[in-house]
């Protein structure tokens, strides 16, 4: 191994917890030297006769597509037709796509309202698959598939328990199957990854639990969640992966969680730390809701920082209605008020609200220090959009396969931030690894009069080409941005400005700005036109897995100087003379100097 390979995998692993390095050495020795003892004995277990009745509300899920007539599944933008026999390891699809055929998000629109050929259908995939996965091999036990199935079985058993009555045989052999499940998932519990997947495994073997009255389990996973709730649910509400995908699903957690919960007093009423728990998670669960509105561009879109995706996860207004179904009335979300500036200083983000405009401010740290899978290098990017329509975009997920179009678009390159000395703001390599990466610094707030935040990091991934750069953004008159950007270097060689555009913007560049129209809305680029050079190059965005979409990118280049001061202004077009008269009277503190 190379001295710069080592390099990188300390870089990596300085990181990690100390339970993260124990628990990939344990899962090690369980998955070579004991899992077949492990799984001999979980074989032999049996499930309570008394399950618990959970009278479950109808829960919300994303759009899935499936056809049971030919056993045709679409996941990610690819659909796949099995025929008659459903190839549940299928060495053709990718890793992701499988996972999501063992989740069984598919059965959820059957939930709605029962019915007697829906039962049929239900029945026939899932003793398929308690067939053709046994117990331990292949994707669908793997914890994190193994632990949304969990959750998504027990919830189809309560919704069809009439039906099941009367099945006996098949009754036993679901049930079974499930505590089995659960059984198996206790013992490869997801330390060494920790974030989402860790709360996924905690949230199914409390499900578990609940519905088979299982104390020992409920004693064990109630303080961990506890525990979880503490750490992974920061101060301003945000999931601290910083994924707005990510931060739906937590959220749909949380309510799934909290409706488990209030049904655990039936049998489980004098476990310990239940209604703190319970307490826990209807106190944090409006706060969670007003984050991640804060994020949307309309009712449907948010912004895609780190790994998001959309289609993969309920709305927010279906979670919202999840959530006062669920919730008890005192506890109603959170409402926006007519702030101008809203801040998530845990998270990082400064949610600017102008006229009919919403322009988003990433000056957070690089996700979780010790689980950075999910980041992005988007350190002092922003996303804008002007009448609920995205403008300037974040590139997306790209995908998680180990390739080209994943580097690209973890890389600062691909985010509405400045490239300074061709410098990336961390080590990403692998899918979701992460060596040394950039912090940031301390950030100022603007008054309620002027609405401005300011933000900085150094980068020292090169010593040779090490910079600093500070960014600051000002709403003005709430009519239009001010975006400023100060870069310090001892050797200042290359330094780009760059805004990603949505793929339906159109741009004219006119005499002295750039008019970016999209639909019926439209917006324009103030520069200095006289002493910067703009290219637009071809991009990609990618709003979903699997649907990676031609856009354009504006590249602003500026000349190498060892401080570097440049600026730029958003408007939307209605108030470009306004901008303009601004422009005219701010413009020469740039050209420096």
């Amino acid at each position: 191994m190379k001295m710069h390979q080592l390099r990188r995998y300390w870089s990596t692993i300085k990181y990690l917890r100390w339970i993260q390095i124990y628990s990939r050495m344990t899962l090690l020795i369980k998955k070579h030297l004991l899992h077949r003892f492990m799984v001999r004995r979980i074989n032999r277990l049996k499930a309570p006769k008394t399950l618990l009745n959970l009278n479950l509300t109808i829960r919300p899920f994303p759009e899935v597509s499936f056809d049971a007539t030919n056993y045709t599944f679409s996941f990610l933008n690819h659909r796949v037709t099995f025929g008659r026999h459903i190839r549940w390891n299928d060495p053709a699809q990718q890793k992701l796509w499988l996972y999501h055929l063992h989740y069984f998000d598919y059965l959820l629109p059957l939930a709605v309202k029962p019915k007697a050929n829906q039962y049929s259908v239900i029945k026939v995939l899932m003793q398929n698959w308690m067939e053709e996965n046994p117990t331990g091999s292949g994707n669908g036990w793997e914890p994190y598939p193994l632990s949304l199935r969990l959750v998504n079985w027990i919830y189809v058993y309560d919704r069809y328990r009439d039906f099941l009555t009367d099945d006996a045989d098949f009754n036993r052999q679901l049930t079974d199957s499930i505590y089995r499940q659960a059984a198996y998932l206790r013992l490869f519990l997801e330390y060494h990854l920790q974030a989402n997947h860790l709360w996924a495994n905690i949230k199914a073997m409390i499900w578990a639990a609940v519905f088979f009255g299982h104390r020992q389990w409920f004693n064990r996973f109630v303080p961990l969640l506890h525990e979880q709730l503490r750490e992974q649910i920061l101060e301003d509400g945000g999931h601290y992966e910083r994924s707005p995908m990510y931060h739906a699903i937590i959220l749909h957690d949380m309510i799934d969680l909290l409706q488990v919960l209030n049904n655990a007093n039936q049998r489980l009423v004098a476990i310990d730390g239940l209604n703190e728990v319970r307490a826990a998670i209807e106190q944090k669960i409006p706060g969670v809701l007003h984050w991640l509105r804060a994020m949307l561009y309309n009712d449907e879109q948010f912004a895609l920082w780190g790994d998001s995706a959309y289609n993969m996860t309920p709305s927010y207004n279906r979670l919202k209605n999840y959530s006062q179904a669920v919730l008890p009335k005192q506890s109603l979300p959170l409402t926006h008020s007519n702030e101008r500036l809203i801040p998530f200083a845990t998270s990082g983000y400064y949610v600017f609200i102008a006229e009919q405009q919403k322009l988003i401010f990433d000056t957070g740290p690089l996700g979780v220090p010790y689980q950075p899978g999910h980041v992005h290098g988007d350190l002092l990017s922003f996303t804008y959009a002007c009448e609920g329509q995205p403008m300037i975009v974040d590139t997306g997920v790209g995908t998680y396969l180990p390739d080209a179009l994943r580097n690209t678009a973890r890389s600062v390159s691909a985010h509405n931030t400045m490239v300074v000395n061709d410098m990336d703001q961390a080590e990403f390599w692998a899918a979701f690894r992460v060596g040394r990466r950039v912090e940031p610094e301390q950030v100022n707030v603007g008054n309620d009069d002027l609405p401005a935040v300011t933000a900085s990091y150094q980068n020292q991934l090169s010593r040779r080409e090490a910079y600093r750069h500070q960014r600051r953004i000002t709403c003005i008159k709430n009519r239009f941005f001010l975006i400023e950007d100060y870069v310090t270097a001892k050797s200042l060689t290359s330094a780009e400005t760059l805004l990603h555009l949505h793929p339906s913007c159109r741009i004219a560049r006119e005499q002295n700005h750039i008019r970016i129209t999209r639909a019926k809305t439209e917006i324009v680029i103030i520069y200095d036109h006289q002493h910067q050079d703009v290219q637009t190059k071809d991009w990609f965005y990618v709003p979903e897995f699997g649907e990676v979409l031609d856009n354009k990118v504006l590249i602003f280049n500026h000349k190498a100087r060892a401080a570097l001061r440049t600026a730029f202004i958003i408007s939307p077009v209605q108030y470009l003379s306004d901008a303009r008269q601004f422009w005219k009277t701010t413009m020469h503190k740039y050209r420096n100097s």
